[in-house]
């Protein structure tokens, strides 16, 4: 669920959609493991965090939402090639789209 307020911090709208969640795979986990043990940042302690790191069944609904133009987009873990699904809504909480866009992440940590 994403809440909208205004500029006055009054709630405005819930946003809320059904959506069937992705299983961590194999390959996803591997490449944040892979990530930390060779990052620059975090090669040297590697082998902490690999016994730190817990990986649940499911990713969540959402990565990460992004709010620019009065549009609320929301991104999902779902991908096509090297594209994420976002859903587009209004600042009324109307559904407006679903597309896939162009996003690329720098390592396992950014």
């Amino acid at each position: 669920m994403i809440n909208v307020f205004d500029e006055k911090g009054t709630k405005l709208v819930s946003i809320t959609r059904e959506y069937k969640l992705l299983k961590v795979t194999e390959d996803y986990k591997k490449g944040i493991l892979d990530s930390f043990k060779t990052n620059p940042e975090t090669k040297q302690y590697y082998e902490v965090i690999k016994n730190m790191i817990k990986f649940t069944d499911n990713f969540p609904a959402i990565q990460l939402f992004y709010v620019d133009s009065q549009k609320i987009y929301i991104q999902t873990y779902l991908t096509k090639e090297k594209t994420y699904e976002f859903f587009i809504y209004n600042f009324k909480g109307e559904f407006l789209k679903r597309l896939f866009l162009p996003f690329s992440y720098q390592d396992g940590l950014r």
